[in-house]
Order: C-alpha cells, then sequence, then structure tokens
C-alpha cells in the first residue's frame, strides 16, 4: 500500500478502494466489527424495516397454447 493511499485513508478523504479499507480493518483486528455494523437486523430501525410488507415481483402468466386437435 502506498503513502499516498494510507493518508486518504487516515484521512477520510474518498478514492480509496473497498477492498483497501476491508484489508487495513482486517490487519487491526475490527473485521468483525464493520462487518456486524453493516447488518441491518443489528439495529432497532433495521429490523423494523424488515418487518414492512415489501411488494413482491409478479410475473404476469404467459398465454397457454393451445392442443392441436
Amino acid at each position: 500500500m502506498s503513502r499516498a493511499t494510507l493518508h486518504k485513508l487516515e484521512s477520510g478523504q474518498g478514492g480509496v478502494s473497498l477492498e483497501t479499507a476491508l484489508r487495513v480493518f482486517r490487519e487491526l483486528g475490527i473485521m468483525d466489527t464493520v462487518v456486524e455494523s453493516a447488518d441491518p437486523y443489528r439495529s432497532d430501525i433495521g429490523r423494523l424495516r424488515s418487518e414492512e410488507v415489501l411488494p413482491q415481483r409478479v410475473r404476469q402468466s404467459l398465454p397457454k397454447k393451445q392442443a392441436d386437435v
């Protein structure tokens, strides 16, 4: 990792790939904490939203072919 990338990551600037950030989290030993914090079911709002009735995808049925008689 270059010094410029490390500086961007430390200062919170954009331009750092997710892969790089995750590698740093793993080296710092905080990967599990970061992953758990992104879990929507770990917050009250996330659990409430998961209970909302969301629209389901509905496919229109294709017309049935008539058999040759």
